[in-house]
């Protein structure tokens, strides 16, 4: 090295010393904040600690700052942790000035494998599994929400009596003993045992199936219990083991996988996906199967002289074996038919799954009656016969003789509430299909009206009714059911309008004398005050103070303001947190317990 560079080079080392020397030390705060904001790009990137390398880190620290010092990742941990403790408080003192009741949500899963694989340090990687407990509630401004009160990370199979004293340990951690309306599971036998030795040991918690579990069930069942429907599946299912042990078939698919589901996932695998595998494979098969079919005709003719030779050599006894399970065109209309059946029902099964902080018990009683088409849109023995056994399940699984009275007033009162974000992901183009849709859902409606009668025919309206809702003079009907079948049901409105068009349905009515009077009754019913305490803006009281009158709240999309929001979201927000009847008692409480309307 030239003596000019050695010098160039011990000036510049001079020049960073003297910058580096008047750089100003940052403060503590700055260095928090720092923190803070590295954090946040850590945990947006879904990146473990375990995993982020050193020049990983080093690199988003310069991003945010290059003039400050890389700092330890057991700095940052701690820095997670102290800002965690510093939420969980927060939200444990908003939970515990919350008036409404909080269901939970109770669910373990295996851990994903392709996030921690490079991880040597865990052993049994099979067994590692986590539990989480959620919680649901309905904020002061009627917004329903969703948070995580705990993650655990546990390894092997957890016993029912570990699983209870987590759940113990939680609801005593968050100061929610005796709040808590209802702990929804899957069917796992240690979770549900779990919730019962609660129940049993502490206090009695009622158990909710989850819905996109049992939705799940139902539609396996459905399948497995007809020989005719079952056989046509078996092929399927035969047509993706043979595929799936083809290399020149799965390379022949994968364009097609990759255009049609944007995955690099294998088109051909019975366990796909996780949930309704069964469906999820014969709806790929359905996709697939003609272009097969066209692949084995060529085959036969020849035709395929643009493949290499070894290729169109495997290609060919391929050709000659799936021949064994080629179905004829009748096979092919029912799985087609069975499809467009399953297709609303595993629809409304992931709607479930991803709605889950805003699901309620009377929204899924009224998809269940309502998102199965009539018999009549399908043709086939083998189509009406998983029709018939799916409406049986799905009836079996929901039926309207243990829905409770508040559920069965939050449907009957709010139908389109109800119904209404499930059907804008709900098209249906066939003209007959849609009418039938029309007519199973007034249907729904009808054995609902029914239900209110059967419950309420004993009350009279003397009993339930105050002064503050019928003037003097007025005749009073004989009882709840005849008015609201009368507000509801009445020849004047068209509910067919209301079918298609649930907003505009409601928009037309909600000043109509008849409907408005369903909402004070409702609200004597449940023993609910005619004003809400919890907010100003929805007092009806004239002698309130112009400081107490200003904007309504803003509503969340689940609660239309549309529709009477002065009155009417009161009374939806509060059927939802209103107790209801728990069907078996505890044994050390002899009288009913009620507990407010579970988030599913």
């Amino acid at each position: 090295m030239s003596a000019q560079v050695r010098l160039e080079s011990a000036l510049y080392d001079r020049q960073r010393e003297e910058i580096a020397s008047n750089v100003r030390k940052p403060t503590s705060d700055e260095m928090i904040k720092f923190y803070d904001a590295l954090l946040q790009l850590v945990l947006q990137a879904g990146v473990s600690f375990s995993l982020l390398e050193a020049p990983c880190l080093k690199r988003l620290c310069h991003f945010l700052n290059e003039n400050l010092p890389v700092p330890p990742i057991a700095i940052l941990q701690n820095r997670l942790y102290e800002i965690i403790r510093e939420q969980k408080e927060h939200i444990k003192g908003y939970l515990i000035s919350l008036p409404c009741q909080i269901s939970l949500t109770l669910d373990d899963w295996e851990r994903p494998e392709e996030i921690f694989q490079s991880l040597e340090d865990i052993e049994n990687s099979e067994e590692t599994r986590f539990l989480c407990i959620r919680g649901h509630f309905f904020s002061p401004s009627f917004n329903a929400i969703s948070l995580i009160l705990s993650m655990e990370h546990v390894r092997g199979y957890q016993e029912a009596s570990d699983i209870k004293d987590t759940l113990d340990g939680v609801i005593r951690d968050w100061g929610l003993q005796g709040r808590i309306s209802a702990v929804t599971t899957g069917q796992g036998r240690n979770i549900q045992k779990a919730v019962d030795l609660y129940s049993k040991d502490i206090s009695h918690i009622p158990w909710v199936h989850c819905t996109s579990h049992k939705t799940e069930l139902c539609i396996t069942n459905s399948i497995e219990q007809d020989s005719a429907v079952m056989a046509i599946f078996r092929k399927c299912r035969d047509i993706t083991h043979y595929i799936s042990g083809s290399t020149s078939l799965s390379e022949l698919f994968t364009v097609e996988q990759q255009k049609n589901y944007y995955s690099t996932w294998e088109l051909f695998t019975l366990d796909v996906d996780p949930w309704n595998s069964w469906f999820t494979m014969a709806a790929r098969v359905h996709m697939a199967y003609p272009k097969l079919l066209r692949l084995i005709q060529d085959l036969k003719r020849k035709k395929s002289g643009d493949l290499e030779e070894d290729l169109r050599y495997y290609l060919k006894k391929d050709a000659e074996a799936l021949e064994r399970f080629r179905m004829d065109d009748d096979e092919f209309l029912a799985l087609e038919e069975m499809i467009s059946l399953l297709q609303p029902v595993v629809n409304f099964m992931n709607w479930a799954r991803t709605s889950a902080s805003r699901l309620t018990l009377s929204q899924v009683y009224t998809h269940v009656y309502t998102v199965l088409l009539p018999i009549r849109t399908v043709e086939t023995t083998q189509a009406q016969a998983l029709h018939t056994s799916l409406e049986a399940q799905l009836r079996e699984s929901w039926p309207l003789s243990e829905i409770s009275d508040h559920e069965l007033l939050a449907i009957y009162l709010n139908p389109a509430c109800a119904a209404s974000d499930f059907m804008k992901t709900t098209t249906v183009e066939d003209p007959k299909a849609a009418e039938g849709f029309i007519t199973l859902e007034q249907s729904a409606m009808n054995l609902l009206r029914d239900k209110i009668q059967q419950r309420m025919a004993d009350k009279p309206c003397s009993e339930i009714m105050t002064m503050e809702t019928m003037d003097e003079g007025d005749e009073q009907p004989e009882n709840v059911a005849t008015l609201a079948y009368q507000a509801l049901y009445s020849s004047e409105m068209d509910v067919e309008k209301y079918v298609v068009h649930p907003q505009e349905f409601w928009c037309t009515y909600q000043d109509d004398p008849s409907f408005a009077e369903v909402i004070p009754i409702a609200l004597s019913y449940l023993g609910i005050q005619a004003t809400s305490t919890a907010d100003p803006a929805f007092s009806n009281d004239e002698s309130s103070s112009d400081e107490n009158d200003g904007p309504e709240p803003e509503l969340d999309d689940n609660f239309p303001a549309v529709v009477c929001a002065k009155n009417y979201s009161v009374v939806i927000s509060q059927i939802a947190q209103m107790e209801y009847e728990v069907d078996h008692e505890p044994t050390a409480q002899p009288d009913k317990r009620r507990r407010g309307e579970p988030v599913v």
